[in-house]
C-alpha cells in the first residue's frame, strides 16, 4: 500500500471533524502536531508490534569489551526482539542475576545479552571482533514537511485522522467539543481493533513459532512474536 503525505493527512483531519476547513481555528503546525501525536499513539497501541516499528542494525564487538552504549548502536531502540552474535542467537538474561553469579565475568563467545544502564551487554565477554545483529522495535520519526509520508500504509489513515481530531477537539478548557472528542476517541479505538485483527490474520502462519522461530535476517519481515 502507498503512504499518505502530511499535507493530505492534514486536509483529511480538518475534514474529519468538519470544522475549520479554512484553517482559521487551528494552525497547520497545530494540526501537524496532532497528526504526529496520533502516529505515536498508534505505535504504542500494540506494544510497537506493527511491521513499521520493526527494524534491524548491525555492529561489531570489540575485543574484551562487555558493554555497548545503546545511544551508539541503536539510539531509537524501544525493545529488543532478537540479538545474534555471529551466527549464534543469544538468550536474554538479567544483569543483576549474572552479577550475583560471577565475581568476575568469564570471557568467551557470548551466549547471553542483557540491557542495563542504557547499555547492551554480553556474557561471556567477547574475545573476538564479530558482527552483532540486532532486531528491535523503534520509535518512528515525526512528520515535519508537507511532503513527508506517513510511516504507516493507507489503511492506517482513518485511525490517524480520528486520533488527531480527538487531540484537537479535546484542548484544555474547550468543553463545547468534549462530546465530539470522546466520539472520535471511541471510533479510533474501534479502528485500531480492526487493524490489529488484520495483522493477526496476516500473521496466522507464524503463531506456532512464538517461542521457537528464528527469522532469517536477510528476509526479516515479521518477527514481532519472537522473544517478546
Amino acid at each position: 500500500m502507498a503512504n499518505t503525505s502530511l499535507s493530505t493527512l492534514r486536509s483529511w483531519t480538518r475534514a474529519e471533524f468538519k470544522l475549520d476547513r479554512l484553517g482559521k481555528v487551528w494552525s497547520d503546525p497545530e494540526v501537524n502536531d496532532s497528526i504526529n501525536e496520533a502516529i505515536l499513539e498508534i505505535q504504542n497501541k500494540w506494544d510497537y508490534k506493527w511491521d513499521e516499528n520493526q527494524t534491524s542494525t548491525t555492529f561489531n564487538t570489540v575485543v574484551d569489551t562487555q558493554d555497548y552504549a545503546i545511544s551508539t548502536v541503536a539510539s531509537d531502540l524501544i525493545a529488543v526482539d532478537l540479538i545474534k552474535y555471529n551466527t549464534t542467537t543469544l538468550s536474554s538474561t538479567d544483569y543483576i542475576t549474572l552479577s550475583a553469579l560471577y565475581s568476575e565475568f568469564p570471557s568467551w563467545d557470548p551466549q547471553n545479552y542483557y540491557l542495563y544502564g542504557w547499555n547492551i551487554g554480553f556474557s561471556p565477554i567477547p574475545t573476538e571482533i564479530n558482527t552483532v545483529t540486532l532486531i528491535y522495535r523503534w520509535i518512528l520519526a515525526n512528520l515535519t514537511t508537507d511532503t513527508d509520508l506517513s510511516p504507516f500504509p493507507t489503511n492506517f489513515d482513518k485511525a490517524i485522522r480520528l486520533y488527531a481530531s480527538y487531540v484537537l477537539l479535546s484542548k484544555p478548557g474547550d468543553t463545547k467539543n468534549e462530546q465530539r472528542a470522546q466520539l472520535k476517541l471511541s471510533n479510533f479505538e474501534k479502528e485500531i481493533e480492526k487493524l490489529i485483527k488484520t495483522y493477526l490474520t496476516q500473521d496466522r502462519g507464524q503463531f506456532q513459532y512464538k517461542t521457537t522461530y528464528t527469522p532469517r535476517i536477510s528476509s526479516y519481515k515479521r518477527s514481532r512474536f519472537a522473544n517478546i
